[in-house]
């Protein structure tokens, strides 16, 4: 536009550089005007006095969003000037445009980057502004081409199609996912070109200027021309700019049409600060624009979309049945309003949005029984992927019922992504792993297999007439809900072709082939598609519907394929692809996805419990925490036990989706149980807490005797105090040990007399015997007042060999092997056919237990080793309860 006055105008659109003026600027929050250059009477060159009232008050300032291009022609002399019209040009460009809504693609093939230098430090916090670096060869020129062009394309085919006239228009609407001005920058055009960087660089010129594409170029004219290359190719929508010495006005200027009113006029262009000022005047105006813009852009590249947004797109879009991925009939959901909650059915498919894609339209991931088995989804960390799924996961939770819809979510990398899904009991989900163990995947993807059969069974009951999921919910006498498994970093269970490896990858194939049809669905989600060993390369490919996030090129290439290269414009987080074609290109739906921060989801999730249990939907997940230990639950322990033994002793948790790890303890030979493991793991006293309250549950007169012969500064004794106070056990000091242990040996021999393997059982629980000196097989030493008596390692001898079979058993915990082999000797520890061992090298794992399980044990891990059988298993430890906690479940195992 022609602006007649000065006054009022942003700095960006006034006529100098003055540095008084940009000490107070600020980056705009819209696209603001430029100035250009001063218009000048063509009639009189010479510019006299009228002429200079004149000039001074007629300026021309225009926005570069939706500009037609700028061609700026010169001789070898005039380069230099010329490139600082581009400079002022571009950097004007810069200030009047918010931060991060600008990005430069720079070629420079003769002068490497020189002609943009007091502009580089834009791309320093964001590279994608400067669109990496500056770019010299062909080759590069024309990949940044091609990526321009098919950004155009997909501009016009996926967002203004006939609905918006321009990006202007789109991004009014759009918002938070307003496109970004695109400037692409030839310097000493046409140099490298070639007739098919030619091609491209006229389509950009004609098609750019409504999406954004903004193009300057810097004709050379005394340069031979690459053959088969022409300037005159250029569309003649682009202004041309020539030196004085391309025209008959002295000054440089630019022709431009007549204004309304005013007879033709030339332009005299600006030049930057640093022509006008010098380095010394004018960089400090190149730092104070370039610095404020890129420390903000950085801000700037985190787009927000929130969920309540999301799901109100997805409302309108369903009413409006403007969306085919969303079944009719689907009515829309508000994540403040719980009333409008749970109305939706998934018997036709569960369509859930997780973004935005276009200025009015929700991303939307739709599983059902035709096509979509499930859905792949990949970025790079940091792309935005977990924001992703827990978006995904706040919509599904909205609008479908726990009723309409299970969860199985299972994280395999080292966060606690759904930690917050565990805490809060999410009704939805039948399983939760955090930091999950590949035992724990594989137990999953069973128990999912088995569910398949389960309703496979269901469909031959009906004849197998039925023929789709919602005839099947229809025919069958229960309420199925679709089922969708949740793998983050899927690819750890299949990075080994081991037993576990290959197990689950024969389970993942079944389900993905079979189980849309029966309403079970999967979203894989990894940081790249690599080190998959164990899946067979047929599998990932079964699943058509592909998320991409920014990511590695070889990643993108392995999800979208060879010839879909729209990875390639993917660069703030959560920005991404959803692909439900199998990679074809035209299947490309560019998106948002949509952000809920951690206050925000655990407000949520409180109100999302509570609704359920308002609703009697009292359902808690099975949790699984790789890192920590369980939580001891008292509806865990069995009831009371009639007729012989076994007797139970629970002792964790499996990494699996199966009952309590416990141990029989029947009385037979060698029924003692070991426990090796360090203090510092917290495994002793919760195994010897949670074995306790299982002899608690037995129902019957068991006597518990306890030998502490850990410092009285460890705390057990004050941890223990619940279970003695009541009179359920009783603790001896070390001191007391040869008293409690020739008592109890007494007690054997006794019973072995009578043959008396009915009466009451006896539990001995020694805490700590690596702290025991009087059990070294040296000799053991009579704490007996008299000095008469056996030795105190005589009389455990007796209890451990001859008390089982006779209903009296011993568990004993030690801190390592190498403290038991000072302790006890060879013979001994033959006794304890039961172990039960923490995280120990290969060696000594191999040695107590006869495999190397337990090298591979977390902290809170346990293997358990029948030594009998040659059985082992690992486990999961419960966390000793603190006091309180202990009254309240001993209370509840008290009423049961």
């Amino acid at each position: 536009m022609v602006a007649p006055i000065v006054q009022g105008l942003p700095v960006s659109a006034r006529p100098n550089w003055d540095e008084t003026d940009w000490e107070q600027w600020e980056p705009p929050d819209q696209f603001l005007p430029i100035h250009l250059g001063t218009l000048v009477h063509r009639r009189d060159p010479q510019l006299g006095s009228h002429d200079e009232a004149f000039r001074a008050q007629l300026h021309l300032v225009d926005s570069l969003l939706g500009h037609p291009g700028i061609d700026l022609r010169y001789r070898e002399d005039s380069r230099g000037e010329v490139i600082s019209i581009a400079r002022s040009i571009l950097l004007r460009g810069i200030a009047a445009a918010p931060p991060g809504m600008i990005r430069l693609s720079v070629f420079d093939p003769l002068g490497l980057g020189e002609a943009v230098a007091p502009l580089l430090a834009l791309g320093d916090r964001r590279p994608d502004l400067l669109d990496g670096k500056v770019w010299t060869s062909t080759p590069e020129l024309l990949s940044r081409l091609e990526n321009l062009t098919a950004h155009i394309e997909m501009v016009i085919q996926k967002y203004l199609r006939s609905e918006y006239e321009s990006i202007a228009d789109y991004n009014r609407v759009a918002g938070a996912v307003a496109e970004p001005l695109r400037v692409l920058v030839l310097v000493d055009y046409p140099a490298q070109l070639d007739e098919r960087t030619q091609f491209l660089v006229n389509r950009i010129i004609q098609n750019g200027p409504r999406c954004g594409v903004f193009t300057l170029l810097l004709t050379k004219l005394d340069q031979t021309r690459p053959h088969g290359v022409t300037t005159k190719s250029v569309p003649t929508s682009v202004l041309t700019w020539r030196s004085s010495a391309t025209t008959d006005v002295t000054a440089d200027t630019i022709d431009i049409p007549a204004v309304t009113g005013v007879v033709p006029q030339v332009l005299m262009p600006d030049r930057d600060p640093i022509a006008l000022h010098g380095a010394s005047g004018g960089q400090p105006i190149y730092d104070r624009i370039i610095g404020h813009v890129a420390r903000q852009a950085e801000d700037a590249g985190t787009v927000t979309i929130d969920v309540a947004r999301t799901l109100t797109l997805h409302g309108d879009a369903a009413r409006n049945d403007s969306v085919a991925s969303i079944p009719k009939g689907t009515v829309g959901a508000s994540l403040a309003d719980p009333t409008t909650w749970w109305r939706n059915t998934t018997e036709v498919a569960l369509a859930v949005p997780f973004g935005q894609s276009g200025a009015r339209k929700p991303a939307v991931l739709r599983f059902d029984s035709e096509i979509s088995a499930g859905a792949l989804l990949v970025g790079r960390p940091g792309s935005g992927k977990s924001s992703l799924v827990h978006a995904f996961l706040a919509s599904a939770c909205t609008l479908y019922s726990p009723e309409e819809l299970e969860l199985y979510l299972i994280d395999f990398k080292e966060g606690v992504e759904f930690k917050a899904y565990a805490e809060h009991g999410l009704p939805h989900a039948r399983a939760i792993a955090v930091q999950s163990e590949r035992e724990f995947g594989l137990s999953v993807l069973e128990s999912v297999v088995l569910e398949l059969k389960r309703r496979a069974e269901l469909l031959r009951a009906t004849g197998g007439a039925q023929v789709s999921f919602a005839a099947l919910r229809a025919a069958s006498s229960e309420q199925l809900p679709r089922l969708v498994l949740v793998f983050d970093e899927f690819h750890v269970l299949f990075n080994e072709q081991d037993q576990i490896g290959l197990a689950a990858a024969g389970r993942l194939e079944t389900i993905i082939r079979q189980g849309r049809g029966f309403g079970i669905h999967v979203l894989l989600g990894s940081q790249s598609l690599s080190g998959t060993d164990a899946l067979g390369r047929h599998v990932l490919p079964l699943l058509s519907l592909r998320v991409l996030l920014s990511s590695a090129e070889a990643d993108a290439r392995a999800l979208l394929g060879d010839r879909n290269d729209g990875w390639r414009h993917l660069n703030r987080p959560g920005e991404g692809i959803l692909n439900a074609g199998g990679g074809a290109v035209e299947a490309n739906e560019p998106f948002q996805s949509a952000f809920e921060d951690e206050a925000a989801r655990t407000e949520r999730l409180a109100e999302l419990r509570s609704h359920a249990d308002a609703h009697g939907f009292n359902r808690r997940p099975v949790v699984f925490e790789g890192h920590a230990a369980a939580r001891f639950d008292p509806d865990l322990v069995a009831g009371e036990r009639t007729g012989p033994s076994p007797r139970p002793l629970l002792v964790g948790l499996p990494l699996a989706l199966s009952g309590p790890v416990e141990i029989a303890l029947r009385r037979d030979p060698a029924a003692n149980v070991l426990i090796v493991a360090k203090e510092e793991h917290g495994t002793p006293l919760g195994l010897v807490v949670s074995t306790l309250m299982s002899v608690c549950s037995w129902g019957e007169s068991t006597r518990v005797e306890i030998v502490d012969f850990t410092s009285i500064d460890d705390g057990f004794e004050d941890r223990l105090a619940p279970l003695l106070d009541r009179g359920l056990a009783r603790l001896s000091r070390r001191r007391r040990a040869p008293a409690v242990l020739a008592e109890l040996a007494a007690e054997v021999r006794e019973r072995l007399e009578r043959d008396d393997q009915r009466s009451p059982s006896i539990m001995l629980v020694l805490l700590g015997i690596h702290r025991a000196r009087d059990l070294e097989p040296a000799g053991g030493i009579d704490f007996d007042s008299g000095g008469e008596g056996l030795s105190l390692i005589d009389d455990l001898r007796t209890v451990l060999t001859d008390g089982p079979e006779h209903g009296v058993h011993v568990v004993a915990w030690v801190d390592s092997p190498a403290s038991l082999e000072r302790r006890l000797p060879r013979d001994l520890v033959r006794e304890f056919v039961h172990r039960v061992v923490g995280p120990l090298n290969r060696s000594d794992s191999e040695d107590l237990v006869g495999t190397d399980l337990a090298a591979g044990c977390r902290d809170h891990q346990i293997v358990l080793a029948d030594d009998e059988r040659g059985t082992a298993r690992r486990a999961t430890t419960f966390a000793a309860p603190e006091p309180e906690e202990l009254e309240r479940i001993l209370d509840r195992i008290g009423r049961r």
